[in-house]
């Protein structure tokens, strides 16, 4: 799959360093994705409970 040839590919590189990103750069995109990703779950969640889908998530997620 395109996913397992990405990752044997590029192994051992951070993503950070695989999207060539300076610090900087890495921290706005992470917080751009993560404020995306919240902004969405949200506007889901107001049509559709998704509280045990979120629970469930992060508990994966956290261990």
């Amino acid at each position: 799959s395109f996913r397992d040839t990405i990752l044997n590919e590029y192994r051992g590189e951070t993503l950070k360093e695989f999207l060539g990103y300076s610090e900087k750069e890495y921290i706005l995109f992470r917080n751009s994705i993560s404020k995306t990703t919240a902004e969405n779950i949200l506007a889901i969640h107001k049509q559709k409970p998704l509280t045990e889908l979120v629970a469930g998530l992060l508990e994966d997620v956290l261990g």
